[in-house]
């Protein structure tokens, strides 16, 4: 069950790269490290720990450059009014 539940994890993550990549409102490439990130969770296991920190700072820097790009549209959709 917690396999199934990584691989959707992942699944999910792709599928909302795809939306961000064909959104016309986010940069294209924000949404690719989010997804290779989430796409790479479950292989991260069974690395050492340096690959374990270095998946985590994947993780947090494509969910850092999404939540930016996301802020920024909202901002340009605020002030265009």
């Amino acid at each position: 069950m917690f396999l199934a539940g990584l691989i959707l994890l992942a699944v999910g993550a792709i599928l909302a790269a795809l939306a961000v990549w064909r959104s016309r409102r986010l940069p294209k490439w924000s949404g690719v490290p989010f997804a290779v990130a989430f796409a790479l969770y479950i292989p991260q296991f069974f690395g050492s720990q340096p690959i374990r920190i270095g998946h985590g700072l994947l993780v947090a820097a494509g969910c850092m450059w999404l939540a930016v790009a996301m802020w920024r549209a909202q901002r340009r959709s605020d002030i265009r009014g």
